[in-house]
């Protein structure tokens, strides 16, 4: 089985929204890695902001600044990698929740968002238990 991403879908088309505003466990915003968010691992340390701005938030929607959006994007399914790695029964519950839907992250403004990194591992011989 092929899991799928969009930002959105089409009215009828089932779906589950992985952002503030579907299922927290699997946003950015609230996902964690030693008491840091994803979010914030992202558009600080990822694409290089921390210690120029006050802020995560002020380096949202700005470009990475000393790498290109294909790497930045690599180091950011590592954060998702490692994240289900700590919390493997969260991986397995995806599995099946997405099971026939397209994972959606209705806040994605780029390809860099969590929607298509959780696709990703899914559609991959990822295995956090391992």
């Amino acid at each position: 089985m092929e899991y799928k991403w969009a930002r959105r879908v089409n009215k009828g088309e089932p779906y589950y929204e992985c952002s503030s505003k579907g299922d927290k466990r699997y946003s950015a915003l609230y996902t964690k890695i030693n008491n840091v968010s994803i979010e914030e691992l992202y558009q600080l340390d990822i694409k290089g902001y921390r210690g120029k701005v006050n802020h995560w938030i002020e380096a949202k929607n700005k470009p990475p600044l000393n790498k290109s959006y294909k790497q930045a994007y690599k180091e950011y399914l590592a954060l998702w990698r490692l994240y289900f790695t700590l919390h493997p029964d969260l991986f397995k519950q995806i599995k099946i929740l997405a099971k026939n839907k397209t994972i959606t992250d209705m806040f994605a403004t780029t390809e860099i968002n969590q929607a298509r990194a959780i696709c990703d591992l899914l559609n991959s011989n990822f295995n956090p238990t391992i």
